[in-house]
């Protein structure tokens, strides 16, 4: 692969930047929609659990700002270490996460 002696960056074929693009935006797509798809739920998440609308304002409200934080966090750390060794450690909270659901219900 050549490099662009100006910035040392590898140069790349049009096409794919086009697909990495593509990509990163489906990905940050996806990720946004957790977040944003509470207003169009909120309404009936209250009546499921019959809980006042205030309490679960104030859950998605906790759940916006975890996902602020970790983001950071995670970020930084992955600066750090890796993204792969980061991607694992985020797999395996989430696991440990999942069977501490599985071991409350």
């Amino acid at each position: 692969m050549e490099t662009n002696a100006v910035v040392n960056t590898p140069v790349t074929k049009k096409g794919n930047a086009y697909l990495t693009l593509i990509g990163t935006w489906a990905g940050w797509l996806f990720d946004a929609l957790d977040a944003g798809i509470f207003s169009f739920v909120i309404m009936a998440i209250a009546k499921t659990f019959k809980v006042g609308l205030n309490d679960v304002v104030s859950t998605v409200a906790w759940f916006l700002l975890a996902t602020g934080i970790g983001g950071y966090l995670l970020g930084n750390i992955s600066d750090r270490i890796g993204r792969k060794k980061n991607a694992s450690l985020i797999c395996i909270g989430l696991r440990i996460r999942y069977f501490g659901v599985w071991i409350c219900t």
